[in-house]
């Protein structure tokens, strides 16, 4: 952390070394390792035209398991690798999405190979498979082919969640010699889970980026579901059931040589499958301007730390200009504040005397009174763009200007915030929202000229999703309690004006004589009573003037039209939402939101 910010590193970047020392002693396992002196011999390369971000080697694993029958231990029966030799995070992927692949498999401890398996993997010319005796053998042939490729990043479907796991512990379990290969730093002792008080020391892959499709996913889309079939169909639009092989079923697998091939077939579909997820969703571009943005570490992006990327991005600007900033806090103790009580500490939430689920430390986003009903005209939706952000660009909150009030109850003491007066100069806060903001808006219209590249247009793309992204959660910082920056008087502060802004819209639409059925934190729902889209639209520019002459950075905008809504409570509806492609054909698509589809007491 002091490295990247008495540096001003912020993200992947060239760097300049001065006076290297080669290692006499190293400490990992890569082609070139220098020893580098004093902190103030790196430097970021500034000036000149700087050459473009080195190509990647990427490898895409899928694994297969099995139970064993006596100790219930899962066990390794198939690991399939496909790789790309050349990846650019600046340029769209080629027709080729890989170049080499290879496949290790093995039998459970309670079955048999097919007789025939020899011939039939002869006859199968495209598949490269290395037939194992035990699972011994299958985890050594893996690292040494993964010591040789050496990639520089790991990508898979449940990788973080379960996957490396997997594999760390059986390395250690058959007493693997040199598990350590599997990353590039060398370590005589497995770390066990969880455990070490720094990430370094329980991350088994250092020197390789892990992605993580699935936890990617969930920032990036909107899914259902996202296991690995439906990211296939709902991304990549696949028609092909993919097969679904559990643990349980694969030993049955294992009857016949066909159902074998099948069964390896269908896992180096699936390495390739989550190769075209990461690139079609544009994860490590993505990955990397956001880190760019915020100045963490590229690494820890990947596995989606919301929390940590704002705190650096704060850390950069608090640092840059002198201040002093929050010690990090290990563990789960509560930071201590002499104006906090613990409950207020302890979370986003304090225990319910029952002991159930936590209630809110402070009051969040307004839901409205949902006027429930069927609705068969058409509805408009409106919504704020980026509400908690806006607001605190709106009303300048910030650590360093909103005056702090302690108010004294039966309870004790409170701390609450005021904003500050409108003259005063904005904050480090609202500048960094601001400057993101701004950022995106110029990227915007970067993205509108003509005579665009594909790789550009892009790269123009992936910057604005990685700033607004970057943006939307920045409000987070606050009201999460284990972050650095967490102060619940702000982020109280910020979602009191947030109902009072979402109360202000709603008297004003109904001033203009509209309907309000339902509204929820940053959008509302307008029964315009009308059945043309055309003319739906026109309601929504008045509305949306209106509302956004009272403010300078709040904007509201219009989201969508519902053809048909039922609306039940709060919070759960279905509703067909009706759009306009540009040759004039309405499409109408189904909406669902907090409805239970099986059940049968309502």
């Amino acid at each position: 952390e002091l490295l990247l910010l008495q540096r001003k590193i912020k993200g992947p970047c060239w760097l300049e070394l001065a006076e290297p020392v080669p290692a006499t002693n190293p400490v990992s396992f890569c082609k070139l390792e220098v020893v580098g002196g004093h902190i103030r011999n790196l430097s970021v390369s500034g000036g000149g035209s700087l050459p473009p971000p080195p190509p990647l080697v990427v490898a895409s694993l899928s694994l297969r398991t099995a139970l064993h029958p006596r100790t219930s231990q899962t066990e390794i029966v198939l690991a399939s690798v496909v790789v790309h030799n050349c990846y650019s995070v600046d340029k769209q992927v080629g027709k080729q999405l890989f170049h080499q692949h290879f496949c290790a498999m093995t039998r459970p401890s309670d079955a048999v190979f097919p007789l025939d398996l020899r011939e039939r993997l002869r006859s199968e010319a495209r598949l490269h498979v290395e037939r194992c005796d035990s699972e011994r053998a299958l985890l050594c042939y893996l690292l040494a082919k993964l010591s040789k490729l050496d990639p520089d990043l790991v990508t898979g479907h449940g990788l973080l969640a379960g996957d490396l796991d997997v594999l760390v512990h059986r390395l250690s379990h058959l007493k693997i010699p040199n598990w350590s290969r599997i990353g590039r730093l060398k370590r005589a002792n497995i770390p066990p889970p969880g455990k070490g008080r720094f990430q370094v020391e329980r991350y088994p892959m250092c020197g390789r980026l892990v992605c993580d499709v699935k936890l990617s996913a969930k920032e990036l889309i909107r899914a259902r579901s996202y296991d690995l079939g439906t990211l296939c169909q709902s991304v990549l639009h696949v028609k092909v059931e993919r097969l679904e092989v559990s643990p349980d079923e694969v030993k049955a697998k294992y009857s016949s040589s066909s159902s074998l091939v099948e069964l390896v077939r269908a896992t180096m579909a699936d390495s390739v499958y989550v190769l075209r997820l990461m690139y079609e969703l544009n994860v490590i571009p993505l990955a990397l301007q956001i880190t760019n943005i915020a100045g963490n570490v590229m690494s820890r992006t990947l596995m989606g730390g919301r929390a940590e990327r704002n705190e650096f991005l704060l850390l950069h600007a608090f640092v840059e200009k002198d201040y002093i900033v929050p010690d990090k806090q290990y563990g789960k103790k509560p930071i201590k504040d002499e104006h906090m009580g613990l409950e207020e500490l302890m979370g986003e939430g304090v225990p319910s005397k029952k002991g159930g689920r936590k209630k809110p430390a402070y009051a969040g986003g307004l839901v409205l009174d949902p006027k429930v009903g069927f609705y068969d005209k058409l509805i408009l939706l409106m919504d704020f763009n980026s509400l908690y952000p806006s607001i605190i660009h709106e009303y300048n909150i910030c650590f360093t200007t909103v005056r702090k009030i302690i108010m004294t109850s039966d309870e004790g003491e409170v701390v609450t915030a005021e904003p500050p007066d409108t003259d005063e100069a904005l904050g480090i806060l609202p500048t960094e929202i601001r400057k993101l903001v701004e950022s995106r808006r110029e990227v915007k219209k970067m993205m509108k000229a003509s005579g665009l590249s594909p790789d550009l247009k892009m790269q123009y793309d992936i910057r604005q999703m990685a700033l607004k992204l970057t943006a939307n959660s920045m409000y987070g910082c606050l009201g999460f309690s284990n972050s650095r920056f967490y102060a619940k008087p702000l982020a109280a502060l910020v979602t009191a004006k947030g109902r009072e802004i979402l109360m202000n819209t709603k008297d004003l639409v109904q001033k203009l004589s509209y309907e309000v059925i339902y509204g929820d934190t940053d959008s509302i729902m307008i029964n315009t009573n009308i059945l043309e889209y055309e003319q739906v639209f026109k309601i929504g520019n008045k509305i949306k003037a209106e509302v956004n002459k009272m403010y300078k950075h709040v904007e509201l905008d219009i989201d969508g039209v519902f053809k048909y809504m039922l609306l039940l409570k709060k919070k759960k509806y279905a509703a067909v939402s009706v759009t306009k492609l540009p040759n004039g054909e309405l499409v109408c698509t189904q909406e669902i939101k907090g409805l239970d589809m099986v059940r049968r007491d309502w």
